[in-house]
């Protein structure tokens, strides 16, 4: 649980720097940008997967239905 605590909350850090207009926009498109993306999301959801076979999440709370439902920044 504390790697996942530690990148959630890396990224929380890191996350509201991607905003910054045009400049950032041009900087931030390309397969670059997206592989880096699909890499965070492979690596939460094996801290995810970690965590709930540790008994560590909740479990009142049902997962969500769709990958569309996925926070996007």
């Amino acid at each position: 649980m504390e790697r996942l605590k530690a990148v959630l909350e890396t990224y929380a850090g890191i996350a509201p720097q991607r905003h910054g207009g045009e400049v950032a926009t041009l900087l931030h498109q390309g397969e670059h940008v997206s592989h880096a993306e699909r890499h965070l999301h492979g690596m939460l959801q094996h801290l995810l997967a970690e965590a709930a076979e540790a008994g560590d999440l909740r479990s009142d709370v049902p997962p969500a239905s769709s990958p569309s439902t996925a926070f996007t920044p």
